[in-house]
Parts: C-alpha cells; sequence; structure tokens
C-alpha cells in the first residue's frame, strides 16, 4: 500500500464523514490488485465420450422377442338380422273365419293347417256345380244316342235312294223300247226324287246331332271347370302352411268375417336368417360371395355365429359411398332372433408370418409409437408403424423384423443409447 493511499485511510479512520468513500476505492483497488496478482483461468474440456458412457446409469429390463403369427385380415360392420322370408298368409275367398289352431310363436310345417273358414257355403256351391254336371253328362249320352238314330237312318235312306235310282234308269230304259207306260216311268223318277229328299234330310239330322253331341261337351267342360273353382273353393277354407316356419303375428279372431284377400297371418322363416348391412367403400374391391362371416349379438354375449357372404351390391351407393352386402346365418335351434342387431366381421384373406411383439414394449409420445431395440447392451429407439392387436400381442406393419429383441418394462427411463441390463427371468 502507497503512502498515499495510507494517508487517505487514515483520515477516514480519523473521521467519519470520509468513511465511505475510502471504502469505495478500497473495493475498487482490491479487485484491480487480483487480476493482477492471478493468472487467468483456462476453458473447461468436456470428459471424453467413453467417461461419459461409463458415468451413466444402467436401466434393468426385461426383454421380449419379435414372433411370427398368422393374421386373418377382416372388414368390420353392423348389420341387422332378417328372416330367410316372411310370409302374409291371407285367404283366397271370402268367408268366416271358424277356427285358428296356431298362434304367436308357433313352429309350424309344411302343409299343417293355420285358419279354417266356415266351409258351408263352398260345399253348397260344388254341390251345385257337380249336380250340373251330371246334368251336362246326362244331356251328351242322350245327344249320341240321337246321333246313332240318325246316323242309321242315313245310311237307310242312302240304300232307298240307290234302289230308287236303279229302278228309275230301268223304266226309263223300258220307257224308251215302249215296253212301259209314261205314268210308270214318271212314277219311277218320282220315287227317286223322294228318296234324294230323304236322305238329305237324314243328312241334316245327323248333323244336328252332331252339333247337339259337341255342346254337350263344352257344356260338360264348363260344368268341369265350374266342379273345379268349387272345390278349390271349398280346399282353400282350410288355410295351410306353404313352407315350415314361425308364426310372428295373428292377425283376425275366430268368427270374425272376412274378405278375399285380408291378411290372417305373418309366418317368417329362421331356420336361416339374412344378415343385411353397409361396408365402406374403401373395401369394395376385397369382400367377395363366398367368405365367412362371423356375428356376435348383444343377446348372445360370449357367442359366436359363423355365416357366408351370400350376395354383393354391384354399385356403391352415392350418398352413403358405401354398398350393401347379405350374408346367410344358418340358424337351426333359433338361437338367432329375426330383427337384432349383429357386430360382423368378413374374413377377406389370411396372411402368414407377421412381425408380432409384446404391447408391453411399444411407447407412444408426441404422436410418435416407438420401440427400444436391445443390442450390445443397450437400446436403439426406433420409430415403428403398428397394425391390428391380438392376446395382449400388437402387429408390426415397419420397424422391426424377426428375431430382434425389445425392452418390455421401465420404457420411460430409456433413451437412444441408454445402456440397460436385462432381467435373469427374461434373457
Amino acid at each position: 500500500m502507497t503512502d498515499g493511499m495510507a494517508s487517505r485511510v487514515y483520515r477516514c479512520r480519523a473521521t467519519g464523514a470520509v468513511l465511505g468513500c475510502s471504502l469505495t476505492l478500497l473495493v475498487a483497488w482490491l479487485p484491480a490488485c487480483s487480476r493482477e496478482d492471478k493468472p487467468a483461468a483456462r476453458p473447461e474440456q468436456p470428459p471424453p465420450a467413453a467417461q461419459v458412457e461409463a458415468s451413466q446409469p444402467t436401466v434393468r429390463v426385461r426383454a421380449a422377442r419379435v414372433e411370427l403369427r398368422d393374421v386373418q385380415r377382416t372388414v368390420e360392420f353392423v348389420g341387422a338380422l332378417k328372416p330367410e322370408d316372411e310370409l302374409t298368409i291371407s285367404n283366397e275367398s271370402p268367408g268366416t273365419v271358424a277356427r285358428i289352431p296356431v298362434d304367436l310363436g308357433d313352429r309350424v310345417t309344411a302343409g299343417q293347417l293355420l285358419v279354417a273358414l266356415d266351409p258351408r257355403e263352398a260345399q253348397f256351391s260344388l254341390d251345385q256345380a257337380e249336380a250340373s254336371l251330371g246334368a251336362s253328362r246326362r244331356a251328351l249320352g242322350r245327344a249320341k244316342a240321337n246321333l246313332a238314330a240318325s246316323e242309321a237312318n242315313v245310311v237307310r235312306a242312302r240304300a232307298v235312294l240307290e234302289n230308287a235310282r236303279t229302278n228309275r234308269r230301268r223304266l226309263e230304259a223300258l220307257f224308251a223300247d215302249g215296253a212301259v207306260s209314261a205314268n210308270q216311268r214318271d212314277s219311277a223318277v218320282t220315287d227317286s226324287e223322294v228318296a234324294q229328299a230323304s236322305l238329305r234330310s237324314m243328312e241334316a239330322q245327323a248333323e244336328s246331332d252332331r252339333e247337339t253331341i259337341a255342346a254337350a261337351e263344352a257344356s260338360i267342360a264348363q260344368a268341369e271347370a265350374a266342379v273345379a273353382v268349387a272345390g278349390k273353393r271349398l280346399q282353400d277354407t282350410d288355410i295351410r302352411a306353404p313352407a315350415a316356419g314361425e308364426v310372428q303375428k295373428r292377425l283376425v279372431s275366430a268368427g270374425e268375417s272376412v274378405k278375399e284377400r285380408t291378411p290372417l297371418l305373418i309366418l317368417v322363416r329362421t331356420q336361416m336368417l339374412k344378415l343385411v348391412g353397409e361396408i365402406p367403400e374403401r373395401f369394395a374391391t376385397a369382400v367377395r360371395v363366398g367368405q365367412a362371416v362371423r356375428i356376435e349379438t348383444d343377446a348372445n354375449p360370449g357367442d359366436q355365429f359363423n355365416g357366408q357372404v351370400v350376395r354383393v351390391a354391384p354399385a356403391i351407393a352415392a350418398e352413403t359411398r358405401s354398398f350393401a352386402i347379405e350374408a346367410a346365418v344358418p340358424n337351426p335351434v333359433g338361437a338367432l332372433k329375426a330383427g337384432a342387431f349383429a357386430k360382423a366381421e368378413i374374413l377377406v384373406r389370411e396372411d402368414t408370418r407377421i412381425p408380432f411383439i409384446p404391447e408391453d414394449a411399444v411407447v407412444s409420445i408426441a404422436g410418435l409409437t416407438k420401440v427400444f431395440v436391445l443390442a450390445d447392451g443397450k437400446v436403439t429407439e426406433r420409430t415403428v408403424r403398428l397394425g391390428s392387436r391380438q392376446d395382449g400381442m400388437v402387429e408390426v406393419l415397419e420397424g422391426v423384423k424377426r428375431g430382434e429383441r425389445l425392452a418390455s418394462s421401465n420404457l420411460g427411463q430409456l433413451t437412444d443409447g441408454q445402456r440397460v441390463t436385462i432381467a435373469a427371468s427374461a434373457k
């Protein structure tokens, strides 16, 4: 410290007035002295990479291998189950309902009686038609007998005419020789002409009898048709099931008068159901007739039913950008109900040897899906693209290969290049 500086400090000690000034000078002087006395510090160098890696903590993980599986590719949709056929049973002729031996939910067989109408009026009509048919047949018999008599008369008239003509020729020859008188000749001529007229009359009668027979035969045909119609009307009073099915609805009651074509019952066939649904346009080339369909319904939890695609719409609907399909679903024991909604999937193809990894080996961050591949005691971060899931495993479309091992635990502690140890139970 210089003499001048010492005197200034002394004065500061002596007088409090100059104390603040002296401290300011002292503070300003000390850093300057420090800079003069100490050498400048050298910039710090980063530690070698090997030292950083050695100092990095090791994370203990479980390992899982990429597994190859066969995958069934499906198209999912929701559809409605409909009966194979829905028949509205009606009557052909008017009448009064006599009895209905079936009701809602009854299973019926083909030909079973469903509704019986009062048959009395139909029976009366049949009796009348049969009586008319009998009269026509008797009239035909009489006409045939008359024709036989007329034809016999024609034969006799022809014989008489032939004889009269022979006699006429003979007498005309004798008259020319002067052997007979003119009266004899004229009598022979008259007899010949009378025989000719008689034959014509007999032939006309025979033709009339033939027309009578034709009319009688037409009358018989008409009477037979009337009998058939009356018989059908009588038969139609018993309304029978056209096919096996179940009664979905009864629309009339016994004692009710019904006009022709009145709906009486609704019959459905549910031994085979139709699943009708819509498929998005993007699957138009994948869905084909004959493909298998698996079906589940809320009414049958845990049960799966099988069917087959039987119809595919030829065009895509412009309003929905989808196309309709229909699948046939066997329902032999009636486990499925017509009208229910069903979730279904169509098996469009089967791929083999597709890579799968455990879902525990996948981590999603900021929209990216990643895995950590194990190799040489470290993990390598790799982005993957995933597909379908099954039994805790997920399909990998891109990013891993067969035989690679992945970290499947403590993924939140891993970064690219992280050193790891593998749990003994998973090696």
